[in-house]
């Protein structure tokens, strides 16, 4: 039964009208004595309600928060709440002249304020060339010190010989956010309502969610391989990251593989894989509101686009169509993947941006233009392609058991991505070219897949 609550001018009311019984020519008209009193012990009681509520809501993991949901993770979970950690990789640093002595400890800035500070020291010998690394730490804790390889970063207090800019030059581990009340209520309901057995599927679920940067995981099992042995069987483990990183990198399966590798009963083979691609073109041309429109208009081919990937080769000139600020798209790598960067030179048949982007930008794309509208519809599409595939339930944060002989109900609904894109902020309309009708995942049942990989084939253009 439901905790029922009451107004403060309810109990207020109800205090009155017991006075009033007990002395009918109680003087209970508003600011006199009876009302002042009846009105503190009103206080005490709304306030005494909001204590039952908030202690009630901190009874069960899924409402939890703060140091009582940590209570519900430490009981529950073995590891507690994640707390955040650091990035950790290399910097690379130009010499000027000769081969300087760089020391440990030297700082190096982002331009958002992000530091990161060396903790090797860079000898004479450490020199290929103009060019030496150190390792390095970041000293913000969370995923702002994550950064592009080859991102440009500043040199506080740079020694003699040592040039200004520097570069975050590879990652050795990528630095995670402290655990937010929302994901550890959604880990602790995972671990509750799915209890741990003897290697079942949710063991499974969880465990690959033991790893940083998995975040769900689709299971498919077939405990009665007999390729195996009469008592095991194989289980195919796909580790999804965060929302709209459906694919994890090589060495998060690494460590999904090696973790299972301890925990799951003996004699099981498994495999972690990340699902089969299935890229699936999108065309929508967007009608921003007013103040929402993009920061510039048409289209220009690009030519090339070489390492760090900063300045960006066209076949047309920008100048008087572009300009410093503003917002530009192109499509990177083999892929095709949109990414949005922001301009900070314009030139002839030339843009130089303030990001590098991810990789080479081949000569047969094109640059289009971004604005205030670009990220958070890229973001609506990706969720509708994030919800995708088969799921036991809908309970956080989606496990997702669905059987290897089943079919693979992952159909791309053209409805929910205009939806989507219409829910956004600053659209007055949007219409939805590619793809023409709802796409049917025809992948082979058996075949463990969901349909992934939207980027590559994501174009936003405005009318």
């Amino acid at each position: 039964m439901a905790f029922e609550t009451w107004t403060l001018e309810q109990i207020r009311s109800f205090v009155l009208a017991r006075k009033a019984l007990e002395d009918p020519l109680l003087d209970t008209s508003e600011n006199g004595d009876a009302w002042v009193d009846a009105n503190a012990v009103a206080h005490v009681a709304v306030a005494m309600q909001a204590s039952i509520l908030e202690s009630q809501a901190q009874m069960f993991p899924g409402t939890a928060t703060g140091s009582f949901l940590d209570e519900h993770l430490r009981m529950w979970c073995e590891d507690g709440r994640r707390v955040a950690t650091a990035w950790e990789g290399t910097i690379r640093f130009e010499s000027l002249a000769g081969t300087p002595v760089i020391p440990t400890g030297t700082v190096v800035r982002h331009a958002d304020g992000t530091e990161y500070e060396t903790t090797t020291d860079v000898l004479a010998l450490s020199w290929s060339g103009s060019y030496a690394t150190a390792a390095a730490i970041a000293n913000t804790l969370g995923t702002v010190g994550n950064k592009e390889v080859a991102t440009v970063l500043t040199v506080s207090s740079p020694p003699a010989d040592v040039s200004p800019t520097c570069w975050l030059w590879t990652t050795t581990t990528s630095g995670a956010d402290g655990e937010s009340d929302e994901e550890g209520q959604a880990r602790c309901l995972a671990t509750t309502r799915y209890r741990p057995g003897g290697g079942n599927w949710a063991d499974y679920l969880l465990w690959a969610m033991d790893i940083d940067g998995v975040e769900s995981a689709f299971i498919y099992p077939a405990w009665d391989d007999e390729d195996i042995t009469p008592e095991r069987g194989t289980v195919t483990v796909i580790p999804r990251g965060p929302e709209g990183t459906r694919i994890v990198s090589a060495a998060t399966r690494a460590a999904v593989q090696a973790h299972l590798g301890t925990v799951a009963p003996s004699g099981m083979k498994v495999t972690v894989e990340n699902p089969s691609t299935s890229d699936q073109a999108v065309t929508v041309y967007v009608r921003p509101a007013t103040g929402f429109e993009p920061d510039w208009t048409g289209s220009i081919g690009v030519t090339s686009c070489a390492s760090p990937y900063t300045h960006v080769d066209l076949d047309a000139s920008p100048v008087g169509t572009v300009a410093i600020g503003d917002r530009v798209v192109c499509f990177v790598g083999v892929g095709l993947e949109a990414e949005e960067r922001v301009v900070s030179d314009v030139g002839a048949n030339y843009v130089e941006v303030t990001e590098p982007f991810s990789g080479t930008i081949a000569g047969t794309t094109t640059m289009f233009p971004g604005g205030p509208l670009w990220a958070p519809v890229k973001a609506a599409i990706e969720e509708v392609f994030d919800d995708l595939g088969t799921s036991a339930s809908d309970d956080a944060p989606r496990p997702r058991f669905p059987r290897v002989e089943s079919e693979h109900p992952s159909t791309v609904f053209t409805s929910l991505i205009v939806a989507g894109v219409c829910g956004v902020e600053g659209v007055n309309s949007c219409r939805l070219t590619v793809p023409a009708a709802d796409v049917t995942n025809e992948e082979t049942p058996g075949d463990p897949i969901v349909l992934t990989t939207l980027d590559p084939n994501l174009s936003i253009l405005w009318e």
